[in-house]
């Protein structure tokens, strides 16, 4: 069970970094973690 003070949803908002630094990520949320669960199955082995 959650403690006091626990932190339960955590997201980022990149749009500082987007407006200050013109950036854009190049994969979308949905891919990026497909491939890092793929990278992670792969050195299961």
């Amino acid at each position: 069970p959650p403690r006091p003070g626990d932190i339960l949803h955590s997201r980022a908002c990149i749009d500082l970094a987007a407006e200050l630094l013109d950036f854009a990520p190049l994969v979308d949320f949905e891919t990026g973690l497909a491939r890092t669960l793929e990278w992670f199955k792969q050195r299961e082995r």
